[in-house]
């Protein structure tokens, strides 16, 4: 598997773990991890540490689970509103 492929399947990882509907969630994937991770998978802090190996970047992973989480708030708040209208 290439890194780019690497890189997106982390990415995606990561992002799943913010989902804008109903899902389950289960302890981490990830032996030692207590976080809480969708479906029974690895949790977004576990794909953050992924994304750091994979880019050798740890900053850049953790500005990316930020920018993450921070477009989920807000799709999550647009997703309010239009269900007010």
């Amino acid at each position: 598997m290439s890194k780019e492929t690497e890189f997106f399947d982390a990415l995606h990882g990561l992002r799943s773990n913010y989902p804008t509907g109903v899902t389950t969630w289960s302890k981490c994937s990830t032996d030692g991890c207590d976080n809480s991770a969708r479906g029974g998978g690895y949790c977004a802090h576990c794909w953050e540490d992924t994304i750091a190996k994979i880019t050798g970047d740890a900053k850049l992973a953790n500005e990316l689970h930020i920018a993450t989480a921070t477009a989920h708030r807000r799709i999550c708040r647009a997703l309010d509103i239009v269900q007010e209208i």
